[in-house]
């Protein structure tokens, strides 16, 4: 059978159409997938048949680059790799439409020549209701450790709430008895090690790729509350992180890294927090090129959150380029935004010094800036340690241009305690 013109086909039998021209029965230069199959939806213990596909992978690439350009916004904000995985396992799922015409057969050519006009009518069909086309969206959960919530924000997208308050979130479909909102894993079936979450952050998206760029946005906000001299300092406390999802038919989870890194003083969200909570759920659900610099500075400063001192600085110029950042005059372009908000004591020339730090850790000049020699001179010059003074020029930059006013740094915790000892008030 050959391919007729694309352009009179549904984008599903068009996108199905270079998957098959991709699949072959003899090895070709991609990947080989062995897999059980059996009819559509049924368990994998009903799965009685077994198979294998092998993926030209020029061809994947192909249809997997079709299906960034052409498939809903959360499929094209996929990497590749994992579209063709979505492609291939949509194929494992389905291959039942396939088996009059391929099972227990030998040929040479791709799929696309033999299969019938017929099994490639439901596997179009298949294809637009699956979740490339489709997607239904789930509610994503991640323990936090170190935040308190005393009043909940669900801004849609996502939301952040004290524990027993989960409850109200979880799908209408699923048994509240399932969960049991004070520990982590939530679910009381679980008979393993259980952590005890201090809040919960969930997130409505409609692939975990998603669900990963909100918590990273949502956090990066969060790093900009705490008191500069105490957004860094970690102690030895026990924190865990994990994440669970819920669907349909139940959950899935998995531990991993703590979302945020062992803080010393707790972070508590209160009442007054919500205006900027909620001006941060209006920009991850908008489209405008400011929000989504905004949001990407928020990745990037999640980003540099847990690292060392000397590890998170090339970071925070990430940070800043996002907002700012111009291909054609990179530097100029920063100092001359980052200036008016930092006041006379960060001038022209101060600020052009920290930049020209700037090309030896993104540049190969120095593995760790304090082998840079502008390292050194900006501390002769300025008194200051340029990581630092980057620290607080980032932190000052970032709550000004994407939240104006609305969020605020906190007190140190024990300024009073500090200022009756030192005199000095911090």
């Amino acid at each position: 059978m050959t391919s007729v013109d694309i352009d009179s086909r549904s984008l599903e039998r068009q996108l199905l159409d270079l998957i098959l021209e991709a699949m072959f029965k003899i090895e070709s230069d991609g990947k080989i997938h062995k897999f059980l199959f059996g009819k559509p939806g049924v368990p994998l213990h009903r799965r009685n048949f077994s198979t294998e596909v092998h993926y030209s992978r020029r061809g994947l690439q192909k249809a997997a680059i079709f299906a960034r350009e052409n498939c809903p916004d959360y499929i094209s904000a996929l990497p590749l790799g994992q579209i063709e995985d979505r492609l291939s396992r949509f194929i494992s799922e389905n291959y039942w439409y396939l088996m009059n015409d391929v099972f227990l057969q030998n040929f040479s050519s791709s799929y696309l020549q033999i299969v019938s006009d017929g099994a490639k009518v439901s596997l179009a069909s298949a294809l637009k209701e699956s979740d490339l086309f489709n997607a239904k969206e789930r509610l994503t959960i991640y323990p936090i450790v170190t935040v308190r919530i005393e009043s909940d924000f669900d801004g849609g997208v996502f939301c952040l709430v004290a524990p027993q308050s989960l409850l109200g979130k979880i799908p209408i479909g699923l048994p509240s008895t399932w969960v049991i909102p004070t520990q982590f894993p939530p679910f009381s079936d679980h008979q393993g090690i259980k952590g005890t979450p201090a809040s919960w952050l969930g997130t409505r998206t409609k692939t975990s790729f998603a669900s990963q760029k909100i918590k990273a946005a949502v956090l990066g906000a969060l790093a900009l509350l705490p008191h500069r001299y105490e957004r860094y300092t970690f102690t030895g406390r026990k924190v865990f992180g994990g994440m669970a999802e819920f669907l349909d038919d139940g959950y899935s989870m998995s531990f991993g890294a703590p979302v945020t890194p062992p803080l010393s003083e707790d972070i508590i969200l209160r009442e007054g927090d919500k205006l900027w909570l909620q001006e941060l759920a209006v920009k991850l659900n908008s489209v405008r090129k400011i929000d989504r610099k905004h949001i990407k500075a928020l990745e990037y400063y999640y980003r540099a959150w847990p690292l060392s001192s000397v590890a998170r600085f090339p970071i925070f110029f990430m940070a800043l380029d996002a907002i700012f950042g111009d291909a054609a005059q990179a530097t100029q372009s920063i100092v001359s935004a980052v200036g008016p908000n930092m006041g006379p004591d960060y001038d022209y020339a101060r600020l052009r010094s920290m930049l020209g730090l700037r090309a030896s850790v993104m540049h190969g000049g120095a593995p760790d800036v304090v082998e840079s020699d502008k390292y050194h001179k900006y501390y002769v010059d300025y008194g200051q340690d340029p990581i630092t003074d980057l620290e607080y020029i980032t932190a000052v930059c970032l709550r000004h241009e994407i939240f104006g006013g609305l969020l605020v740094e906190r007190p140190h915790t024990y300024a009073d305690l500090v200022e009756s000892k030192t005199g000095k008030s911090v």
